[in-house]
């Protein structure tokens, strides 16, 4: 018997392509947000001093920064208008990684993702200054059988002259928070990162 998604999985689908383009605008506008993931802990259920199992604690209290991730950001046509990372702190920056991420000055609401990857060289002062640079090409994927990364998205609305501040973006570690998890993806992407830092 087939899986019901089985024509899904039979054939591999390409993965989305990196947003790798600095897109410039003659009127543009900011956008300003903050990405941040929260992260379940594991409880150690000990009989003596024998460990007996293992079970998921609570998530943490305060969420934790997505850092150097893909930012992609689309309007309602869903075209993409404009690609960036995230800093250090997870906030939305241009695709630089430094600069103020730009949109469009036109009216319209606007589709921010942030996804569960990165390609981005790491050296000083991003990185340790006693460590070397080093090169982060990281994806996590949605399941096993296709090859969409996991993110996580919001969708804003700008008028075209003021600057968007709003476009805060979480990715949650409980199903009653969301249904995918993806605080589970962001979790994997920042330890794959802290590895390699």
């Amino acid at each position: 018997m087939k899986n019901s998604q089985y024509e899904q999985y039979s054939t591999l689908v390409a993965e989305t392509p990196e947003c790798l383009q600095n897109y410039t605008y003659a009127n543009s506008t900011a956008l300003t947000g903050k990405a941040s993931f929260f992260k379940r802990g594991i409880n150690l259920v000990l009989e003596s001093t024998n460990l007996k199992n293992m079970t998921l604690g609570d998530p943490l209290a305060t969420a934790l920064p997505i850092r150097y991730a893909e930012v992609a950001v689309y309007n309602s046509k869903n075209e993409l208008v404009q690609c960036g990372l995230t800093n250090n702190l997870g906030e939305l920056k241009g695709f630089d990684g430094t600069s103020t991420l730009l949109i469009p000055a036109q009216p319209d609401n606007y589709t921010v993702r942030v996804l569960a990857r990165m390609n981005i060289n790491l050296s000083a002062p991003v990185a340790s200054p006693s460590k070397p640079t080093f090169t982060a090409h990281i994806a996590i994927k949605q399941d096993i059988y296709t090859n969409e990364v996991h993110y996580i998205k919001t969708t804003v609305h700008s008028n075209g002259v003021d600057a968007v501040t709003n476009a805060d973006l979480v990715a949650y570690a409980r199903q009653t928070d969301s249904i995918k998890v993806e605080g589970g993806a962001f979790n994997i992407l920042n330890s794959i990162f802290t590895t390699y830092d």
